[in-house]
């Protein structure tokens, strides 16, 4: 019996390109960008300002010592942000059904500048201001100061929430972190892009209980 639902952001709910960040650092004259940053590994200062140890200035800064030439702050913001493609309204849907049925959850390693855009487009596109509306609770990297797949982040989630793992369902698409849930005991999901269809996912998973 499943009895909540913890979604991961990026490439389940909303959609991203990883190669398009890269690819704009790359045109931006950084140096192998994918050794840098991928779905898989990424530097320390991204890990560090995904769990907000330095803020989006010192980010952008420590990406520009990177380069070599000189490129503007918003240069550096935007290419950044490309990675970020958007969320569908369909989407947006399908939480707002699912919310009253069963409690969801946002997990997300993620941080300011990302959340910025995020909640621009939101404003934008459907007059919403924020992702929160949408689950009972939502738990982004930066502000927890921690970032999946340490287990400490998961087990915030279960405390908090008083969750028990074996009937809480966690929804990634990066097998890392489905590994670190299933050390701790979570029913997972690893949500393949482009390939599965969410809503018949969770549909099933609710017919079952």
């Amino acid at each position: 019996m499943i009895q909540a639902i913890i979604f991961d952001l990026g490439g389940v709910l909303y959609d991203i390109d990883y190669q398009r960040t890269i690819k704009a650092f790359g045109r931006l004259g950084l140096s192998e960008p994918d050794r840098h940053f991928s779905q898989m590994r990424q530097s320390q200062v991204f890990d560090l300002y995904e769990v907000g140890k330095i803020s989006s200035h010192n980010f952008i800064k420590e990406i520009e010592s990177m380069l070599p030439n000189q490129v503007s702050y918003q240069e550096i913001e935007a290419a950044w942000n490309d990675i970020l493609i958007g969320i569908s309204q369909e989407t947006i849907d399908f939480l707002n059904k699912i919310k009253p049925q069963i409690p969801t959850f946002l997990l997300s390693n993620t941080n300011a500048l990302h959340i910025d855009s995020v909640n621009e487009r939101l404003i934008r596109d459907f007059g919403v201001e924020s992702l929160h509306p949408f689950f009972k609770k939502v738990y982004f990297s930066y502000e927890v100061g921690l970032r999946k797949p340490d287990k400490a982040v998961f087990q915030k989630v279960l405390n908090d929430q008083n969750l028990k793992p074996e009937s809480t369902l966690f929804i990634d698409d990066s097998p890392q972190h489905i590994a670190s849930a299933n050390e701790l005991g979570f029913q997972t999901y690893l949500f393949k892009p482009k390939v599965d269809n969410l809503k018949l996912i969770v549909d099933g998973v609710l017919k079952a209980n």
